[in-house]
């Protein structure tokens, strides 16, 4: 069996631990750390050339309080400026490929009681700000899909 790989958040400083992977994810670090440091692991990525790069982690048995999850990386200007979340629920629904409206809402519900947990604040509202950054987890009405991530402040780059 795989050993599971539980994501959490250093509510002080915004870090982001991936079960014991060496590399901790923190706020503006450069894009070849993150190539570096994950090597072994396959990496979807992408350029927008407008400053703008994502890169998608395929981490096999990445946990968030227990159940699946996803992680992919957002940088601007080569700096990590911000990771999106995801996580599959046992109950989810979909329809063509897609989940349903109520497997989104529960999504939500569990992305902020987890988010809540993890960092010690009220995600009740979907948003939670800290000196380093913002964590939310909403419902996307024009996506049609649960949304959460941590977003970081400009500021001095790390790495």
């Amino acid at each position: 069996m795989t050993t599971p790989y539980a994501l959490s958040i250093h509510p002080a400083t915004g870090a982001v631990q991936l079960g014991d992977f060496a590399v901790v994810l923190v706020p503006h670090m450069p894009v070849e750390s993150v190539h570096k440091g994950f090597a072994a692991l396959p990496q979807r990525a992408w350029d927008h050339h407008n400053g703008y790069a994502w890169i998608a982690l395929d981490i096999p048995n990445l946990r968030l309080d227990g159940r699946p999850a996803s992680l992919s990386l957002c940088f601007f200007e080569g700096r990590l400026g911000m990771l999106a979340l995801g996580v599959s629920l046992p109950d989810d629904e979909d329809e063509e490929g897609w989940p349903t409206e109520q497997s989104s809402l529960r999504q939500v519900a569990f992305l902020r009681r987890t988010l809540a947990k993890q960092l010690g604040v009220s995600m009740e509202e979907g948003v939670a700000d800290f000196p380093w950054g913002r964590v939310w987890a909403r419902f996307d009405p024009k996506g049609f899909m649960a949304t959460a991530g941590i977003r970081y402040e400009p500021g001095d780059p790390v790495g």
